[in-house]
């Protein structure tokens, strides 16, 4: 018995559709029950998070480019993800001036 390809790529066309009818609410969901990703996250530009947090721009993005922190971007400006920033920041704090000696 042989099946044509048609009907193959028909039947699972079908499965598929009606999986994902099912199943991609349930998914969706459950992402936001447990905040995945982007959901649930707040985010504020770079500027707002160099002025709160007193570091420079370049310490952002050296972060996110070491894969600590999450940047979007979205019509020109970039967002940083505050929970990861102030997630890093308290596991690392940065080193100030006051703590470094100066030679004399």
């Amino acid at each position: 018995m042989e099946i044509s390809k048609e009907l193959i790529k028909e039947m699972l066309s079908c499965y598929l559709k009606t999986t994902f009818k099912e199943l991609l609410p349930v998914l969706l969901k459950e992402a936001i029950a447990s905040n995945d990703l982007f959901i649930g996250q707040d985010f504020v530009s770079i500027e707002e998070a160099t002025r709160r947090y007193n570091i420079c721009r370049r310490t952002i993005y050296n972060y996110h480019k070491r894969g600590y922190i999450t940047l979007c971007s979205s019509e020109g400006k970039t967002f940083v993800s505050i929970r990861e920033l102030e997630n890093h920041i308290s596991k690392n704090p940065l080193a100030r001036g006051s703590d470094l000696k100066v030679a004399a």
